[in-house]
């Protein structure tokens, strides 16, 4: 009997399967193998694996960094359960897990159990002999070969770091089209890439130094999972999807390379486009043909005869006198359906009847009851909380037994790491606040130290992390007050993942929470200041500077000359805020440096800290004739600092200038007008206040005027 045919998988089912996994996952490597909770989860696992085994016989799952795909398809990214699973098996090196038919749940279980082990004291030949001993043989990782990547001289991207896998994917297709990988048969993790992946990988590569083999390389690979299949429609469709994500330029040497591979293997084509829909093969050689790539006679007459044989009615389904238009075309046994309005053969009864009361139904002011296949998941998680309340309660009660008290915690740790997907800091904290009431009642102190010691144990810390990272900013009093409970142990893991975080929005969270911590902070700040990276060590100067004291100042100091700028600024900033001379000393250096960046960085400076000292030189600099328009521009960050004083001095200083005039440079002492105009806000209003926006009122420049009336409504609200 040959093969079954792999269907599609559900991907509900999937979802579940995967999210019961990573739930089983936990729960090994906190409980023995006995206890109810890592029983109750590999049973789940099991159930929806053997499920998804009567679909097909084998499930692979690829992994590119913290994102999970299956089928040239990305499971929901935003889903906190995937990207812990795809991140837990990321950290171990791990590109791709294969289950087959047979998988039993000791399997399952001796899995998560190796793979819950240290990952500096696992590699590739350590996890592949203990699954070996263990009897693991349906379970199949697929590891990362660094290996793979040859270090030859300029062959390494910039900012590549294969220590860590950050940008595997960009550094595995640039090693093939550059020919610097090891080993040649790859084409399995390639194919792993979805087609609009790869199209974004490949955009991002100067071109110019790739050559006609480096794109076949890429074709090749692409087209088959392995040299022993015979092409199928799904690799050409995936190919034609890729090509359609490039951009121009390099789309007309991938067609070029497409047409010099598959001439080769006419065959295989001819089976793959039997299989491919019709319009894809039309829009295909419309491409080709917008792009001016000559088909060799025997490729273009193989396409063509597929195109002109389907037997497609291109001609319009009429509704009454009027052609139904829409943007794909239906064959003709759905046509002839439509003319005939037979819907029952395409639409069940019970569908219609739904349908029908859908019309017919009037909305009224009573409630409406969700089916329960709909309200399942919510329900479930409202009543996991409720109960959840209810455990703390009974903990609380003093006719508790300490071995009931142990067994009610237990199981308490096993929804509290249940809860931290979907971000319930709130049943943490609760949690804490039980433990710490009962060690402060003498009451099943040590039994209360261990939950502790879990809630503080590294693993614990990095999912916590990590669903504070995904749901945090939503839930920002809660996080804090938890953080609170954690009290100065959870810096150093704040900073840990602030030194790693990609997202911009998600780095300024976390260095809010580290600064919630004030002085405490301060030590783990200067530790991290050793660290090589610039942007690590700005990271921790706008620690130290918004956590203030002087502890760190010894430390800030000699980052004031960095040739990073915005690692100066930073430590600029902290020396400044904490009021310490030695700043005001760099900034009158930098302002006679003649160095343009260092200048403007330390005009701006002096205004938002208002240095009295070097007022008076920015002043004088405001004072300067201007010989160019670049001069007019320069004012303009000088009006902005120097309006941070508020001196109604200067207010005649700011008249001449918006009075003044000029032929040549018009358009920039414009913009030197009109920030004078935004400085007035600062400065009491005066009668040369009221000229100035008097005056800009009659501007020709509508930006001007748009300014000049907003401070006018303004001065009249402040008049009344």
């Amino acid at each position: 009997m040959g093969k079954r045919e792999a269907l599609p998988l559900d991907a509900r089912l999937l979802s579940d399967a995967i999210i019961e996994l990573n739930i089983s996952r936990r729960n090994v490597s906190i409980y023995p193998a006995e206890h109810p909770a890592v029983r109750q989860s590999l049973a789940k696992a099991y159930g929806h694996l053997e499920k998804l085994f009567e679909l097909r016989d084998e499930i692979t799952i690829a992994i590119a960094k913290d994102t999970i795909i299956v089928d040239e398809y990305y499971l929901d990214r935003k889903n906190p359960v995937f990207r812990e699973f795809a991140l837990h098996l990321n950290r171990l090196n791990i590109a791709c897990l294969t289950f087959t038919k047979g998988l039993s749940r000791d399997e399952i279980f001796s899995f998560h159990k190796i793979l819950s082990e240290k990952p500096s004291e696992l590699n590739e030949e350590i996890i592949t002999k203990r699954l070996h001993d263990e009897g693991v043989v349906h379970i199949k990782p697929g590891f990362i070969d660094y290996n793979a990547f040859v270090a030859r001289e300029g062959t390494e991207r910039p900012g590549s770091d294969a220590s860590t896998g950050k940008g595997l994917w960009e550094r595995y297709v640039y090693g093939l089209m550059t020919g610097t990988l090891v080993r040649g048969e790859i084409s399995g993790s390639l194919s792993s890439i979805p087609p609009e992946r790869l199209a974004g990988i490949i955009n991002q590569f100067n071109t110019g130094e790739f050559d006609e083999e480096s794109y076949d390389r890429v074709i090749t690979n692409y087209m088959r999972r392995s040299s022993e299949r015979a092409l199928s429609a799904r690799d050409m469709g995936r190919l034609i999807d890729f090509i359609n994500h490039l951009r121009p330029e390099v789309k007309r040497q991938f067609l070029r390379s497409t047409v010099r591979v598959t001439e080769k293997e006419l065959e295989g084509v001819r089976h793959a486009l039997a299989e491919l829909p019709v319009d894809r093969i039309i829009d295909f050689l419309k491409t080709i043909n917008d792009n001016a790539i000559e088909l060799p006679e025997t490729l273009r007459n193989l396409m063509e005869r597929f195109a002109k044989s389907a037997n497609i009615s291109f001609d319009p389904v009429f509704v009454g006198d009027a052609p139904l238009v829409d943007d794909f075309f239906l064959d003709e046994g759905i046509t002839e359906l439509l003319k005939r309005g037979r819907f029952d053969e395409f639409v069940s009864e019970t569908y219609q009847e739904d349908i029908e009361r859908i019309i017919s139904y009037e909305a009224g002011g009573e409630g409406v009851a969700l089916p329960s296949e709909l309200k399942g998941d919510s329900a479930e998680e409202i009543t996991r909380a409720f109960y959840f309340e209810k455990l703390l309660e009974i903990c609380l009660a003093d006719s508790l037994s300490e071995e009931d008290y142990e067994r009610l915690t237990g199981e308490l740790l096993g929804m509290v790491d249940e809860f931290l997907d979907t971000g319930r800091f709130s049943c943490l904290i609760r949690l804490f606040l039980m433990i710490e009431e009962n060690i402060k009642r003498d009451r099943f102190v040590e039994p209360s130290r261990r939950v502790r010691d879990h809630l503080f144990c590294n693993d614990f810390i990095g999912r916590l992390m990590e669903s504070i990272r995904l749901h945090g900013r939503d839930k920002k009093e809660e996080v804090m007050e938890l953080l609170d409970r954690y009290g100065e142990p959870i810096i150093p893991h704040l900073i840990e993942v602030l030194v790693e975080e990609e997202f911009k929005n998600i780095r300024r969270f976390f260095l809010t929470l580290i600064i919630h911590f004030q002085k405490k902070a301060i030590p783990y700040a200067v530790r991290w200041l050793g660290d090589e990276r610039w942007y690590v060590k700005r990271n921790m100067l706008n620690i130290l500077a918004e956590c203030g004291g002087i502890e760190g100042l010894p430390h800030v100091k000699q980052y004031c000359y960095h040739e990073n700028i915005k690692v100066r600024t930073e430590a600029l900033k902290a020396l400044l805020r904490s009021g310490d001379s030695y700043g005001v000393e760099v900034l009158e250096e930098l302002l006679n440096s003649g160095n343009e960046e260092e200048v403007e960085l330390a005009i701006r400076l002096t205004g938002i800290f208002r240095i009295e000292k070097l007022k008076p030189r920015l002043i004088e600099m405001l004072k300067r004739h201007a010989r160019s328009s670049l001069d007019f521009y320069r004012k303009i960050p000088l009006v902005r600092a120097i309006g941070e004083f508020g001196d109604p001095r200067v207010i005649p200083l700011l008249k001449e200038i918006f009075f003044s005039k000029s032929l040549l440079f018009r358009g920039a002492l414009d913009g030197l007008k009109l920030e004078v105009l935004k400085s007035l806000k600062n400065y009491p209003v005066t009668g040369e206040t009221r000229d100035i926006i008097e005056a800009a009122l009659r501007s020709s420049r509508e930006e001007i005027r748009r300014e000049a009336l907003e401070l006018k409504r303004t001065l009249l609200r402040s008049r009344r």
